[in-house]
């Protein structure tokens, strides 16, 4: 049975107390105050306006906090029967005339939380409130991983008062103004849903406010901190550690959740690039220790390039190192976000090597495959196809990251005939391509990996000094088009910056049906040796975390 109360905590606020009873009794007749040890005459105030008002006071023995009077509040509906308690400030800020619509949507809707999500009037609004409300909203999207918050301290909402009496009566909860936040994210990890409501609040000419701006705020920043540690130790106790990786890198379950990524999309909305990599520490070392097979396949790598005469590596791999390659990979994946993102793509700065000879290509109006691997990142090759003249098509194998992509479509909707899934290329698509690079078109190919099906067409070769397996299809496709192969890359050198690299490894690929793998051979041993170079280079951002040399 629907059957709501409103709660008014109250310390030593008394002067709109009257006419907001007024106005509340319009609406529903069950109210009550708290009295959270206001000085003794503003009790006895308070005392004479439930009297006179006819609603109901419970007066506490002395100041325990904002949470501490609604909590009380809470107990006193539940002991009493009351399915709903409306949670209302006394000092005057709120919008009564919202209260039908409250009623509404927690009648209709009994099991969820109703939140006010305030509209300031800024001419009157604190600025450092409105900025405190966004770190905090932003806090509690982290812990929640959910966007269903609208606003985490707006003290205009409605309570189930079962499933927070059963939250308040287990957990220790904050007693002061830390509360109001606290019960929404632990109502939140109960499975609890909101519904946020739009509300005019006015900082006029009420009471002053009882929010102690260096106290209170350091409460609320210690909740998040512990929030946020709990949430970590709840997903991993959630989390079957996985015993093993995949042993093909397509083969390896996309880690994480659709959720988790989203909010990492938030982090980096809402911050600079270097705050989101110290937000993101916590989670990265959890796939870190949880991921054996990919830290082996990190350091045996790291191992590799240390080993190479010209590598920039001069200490031996081991955890450190393999941890910074985890860095480095979330740092790329940051990068990929950003491009596409408006006001984000802006900021990156790149420096151009080699790029002469993509220039007199487009000039000639003739196409070229730009050749490449899962080294730095491929993606930032988008951002030369704003130059004037370019047209670029990426051919890629996108099923092991469905969730990552997904995020990508829906910053930036690609156009369908920027992206060519591997798995559908075939007679008719080859000439489509064959025509689309003799009309000046590019297509970028990454040529590392050896995609699904393609098992038995692979040609081995050494790499870092031990026998590896490489895929037949791009030589065979650059056999088919005839035009220049590039080698290509994009590699991170700071914060948003890359230099991206073009070679011209071939003016033409020829490949005859008779000695196919000695021939593919002869253009691999080109392409291995960039690609050995690159890595030793920049040894951190060779982005394969599985056994690359398995047979």
């Amino acid at each position: 049975m629907f059957k709501p109360i409103v709660v008014i905590p109250t310390y030593n606020h008394h002067k709109e107390l009257p006419s907001m009873i007024q106005k509340i009794q319009s609406h529903i007749s069950d109210i009550l105050i708290v009295n959270d040890g206001s000085d003794e005459c503003i009790g006895k105030i308070l005392s004479e306006i439930a009297e006179q008002t006819d609603v109901k006071l419970l007066s506490l023995k002395k100041n325990g906090g904002k949470g501490a009077a609604v909590k009380a509040g809470i107990r006193y509906a539940y002991k009493n029967g009351y399915s709903h308690c409306i949670q209302i400030d006394a000092d005057g800020q709120h919008d009564i005339s919202d209260l039908p619509h409250i009623l509404n949507l927690a009648s209709k809707e009994p099991q969820r939380l109703i939140l006010g999500n305030p509209v300031f009037d800024l001419n009157t609004a604190p600025k450092s409130r409105i900025l405190g409300r966004k770190i905090t909203n932003f806090w509690i999207a982290v812990e929640t991983m959910s966007l269903d918050i609208k606003d985490g301290l707006c003290g205009y909402r409605c309570y189930p008062v079962a499933s927070t009496m059963d939250i308040i009566s287990k957990v220790k909860t904050g007693d002061r103004m830390d509360f109001d936040p606290e019960i929404l994210v632990r109502l939140k990890w109960q499975g609890v849903q909101t519904r946020s409501f739009d509300t005019r609040v006015n900082y006029g000419d009420n009471e002053p406010s009882n929010f102690d701006v260096v106290a209170d705020n350091i409460r609320i920043s210690w909740l998040f901190m512990r929030l946020f540690w709990i949430a970590i130790a709840v997903f991993i106790q959630k989390k079957l550690i996985r015993k093993s990786s995949g042993s093909n890198w397509a083969e390896t379950k996309e880690r994480g959740n659709k959720l988790g990524i989203y909010i990492t999309f938030l982090f980096y909305k809402l911050l600079k690039k270097r705050l989101t990599m110290i937000m993101l520490q916590p989670v990265l070392f959890y796939f870190f220790a949880t991921d054996k097979k990919g830290r082996e396949a990190s350091i045996k790598y790291l191992d590799k390039v240390y080993r190479k005469s010209n590598s920039k590596l001069t200490f031996k791999p081991g955890l450190i190192s393999s941890f910074a390659h985890y860095n480095s990979f979330a740092s790329s994946m940051l990068d990929q976000v950003g491009i596409r993102m408006a006001g984000k793509s802006d900021l990156f700065k790149i420096s151009l090597s080699g790029f002469d000879e993509v220039k007199e290509l487009i000039i000639n109006k003739k196409g070229a495959i730009f050749i490449g691997a899962h080294f730095g990142n491929f993606d930032i090759i988008r951002l030369l196809a704003k130059e004037p003249g370019m047209k670029l098509k990426v051919l890629m194998y996108r099923k092991h990251a469905q969730m990552i992509n997904s995020l990508f479509s829906s910053i930036r909707k690609e156009k369908e005939e920027e992206v060519i899934e591997i798995e559908s290329i075939n007679a008719a698509s080859a000439c489509m391509l064959s025509d689309y690079v003799e009309s000046g078109g590019f297509l970028g190919i990454l040529a590392d990996r050896v995609p699904p099906g393609s098992e038995s067409r692979v040609v081995k070769y050494s790499f870092l000094g031990e026998e590896a397996r490489f895929p037949q299809g791009p030589w065979i496709l650059a056999g088919i088009l005839k035009c220049p192969v590039l080698f290509f890359y994009a590699a991170s050198t700071g914060t948003q910056e890359y230099e991206i690299h073009f070679e011209k490894l071939f003016d033409t690929v020829s490949i005859s049906s008779g000695n196919r793998e000695m021939e593919i051979k002869k253009y691999l041993d080109v392409y291995i040796s960039r690609l050995e170079n690159a890595c030793c280079s920049f040894p951190y951002q060779w982005y394969n975390f599985y056994n690359f040399w398995q047979e």
